[in-house]
């Protein structure tokens, strides 16, 4: 995509909210200028219509530890202690795992 090409799909994106009425269509631009073009449309394509959550730095950054945490308490037998503030998101994890 030329430099043309790329401002004028910025434009339409802008656009989009007006256009179809969907105001949670102004992250957009946004999100192209984070993931390209081509993986924009790719996202489009696959979940076009659907309605997603991103989670914060700090819901994914908790996760990943309560996660990390399971496999060295519950695979490799580390025996860590499970912080407080990790305690439900583990315990969550051990619960769906062990099905």
């Amino acid at each position: 995509m030329d430099q043309r090409e790329e401002n004028d799909f910025i434009y339409l994106l802008e656009l989009m909210p007006v256009l179809h009425n969907v105001p949670e269509f102004a992250w957009l631009p946004e999100l192209f200028s984070i993931i390209g073009a081509e993986r924009l449309i790719s996202l489009c394509k696959y979940a076009g219509g659907e309605t997603i959550k991103i989670p914060t730095i700090e819901e994914l950054s908790l996760s990943i530890a309560a996660l990390q945490l399971y496999y060295d308490n519950e695979i490799k037998h580390i025996d860590k202690p499970v912080p407080e503030n990790l305690c439900q998101l583990y315990n969550i994890i051990k619960t769906a795992l062990s099905h």
